[in-house]
């Protein structure tokens, strides 16, 4: 299964209870609403986020040859499901809070309309990828606000933010970052196999005004 095709990333029930409408044929088209009961954190709200990631699992939705084969090896699925499974596409509708909106406990973040079986099968990934992206978002949000500036990595290197988005300084590097640590005094940057030791500017001006 390549990076770009989450079609499997669904529960084996999503897939027997679509052979069971295949079987018993119905023009249903459903809604349903995807929304959490409790802010993460012990927090007061939550950070909607996952909508790039959502829009691509649906683009990139179907059944591949070794998805139809592992399918079959489970026994499970008779032949003509499957070949309804090979020329499956998504054509419902989906409607999504804006990206980085605040939201709340039974609030819907993702309305899902669409034929039966379709609505189904996008149930488990969307639940995944919405809930992950915004715990992510959310804890985010949280560190943000907890200090007085934070670390945004870039393609080429680390940037210094204030809590208001003013950018304090920002540093190159020689390869991309893939995560950090930091105190008051320095930056432990991770680049691929490497580490690389950064002095915040403001750090280098204590050391040197001392005597």
């Amino acid at each position: 299964m390549r990076a770009n095709n989450l079609t499997l990333l669904t529960d084996l029930y999503e897939l027997t209870m679509m052979q069971g409408y295949f079987k018993n044929p119905t023009n249903q088209t459903v809604i349903f609403d995807m929304f959490y009961r409790t802010n993460p954190c012990g927090g007061a709200f939550a950070i909607t986020a996952g909508l790039e990631q959502m829009i691509e699992y649906i683009e990139n939705l179907k059944f591949t040859d070794e998805d139809i084969e592992y399918l079959r090896s489970l026994n499970t699925f008779e032949e003509d499901f499957l070949e309804y499974l090979s020329n499956f596409r998504f054509t419902g509708d989906i409607y999504a809070i804006p990206e980085g909106t605040v939201v709340f406990p039974r609030e819907p973040l993702v309305k899902v309309v669409a034929p039966i079986m379709e609505a189904q099968l996008v149930e488990t990934a969307i639940l995944n990828i919405i809930n992950h992206q915004s715990l992510i978002a959310t804890k985010a949000n949280r560190i943000v606000r907890a200090g007085q500036s934070f670390y945004l990595l870039t393609d080429s290197g680390v940037e210094c933010l204030s809590t208001d988005g003013t950018s304090q300084w920002q540093q190159s590097l020689s390869a991309r970052p893939q995560g950090l640590l930091a105190d008051r005094k320095q930056l432990l940057v991770f680049c691929g196999n490497a580490v690389q030791v950064l002095t915040p500017p403001e750090a280098e001006t204590s050391a040197s005004g001392n005597p």
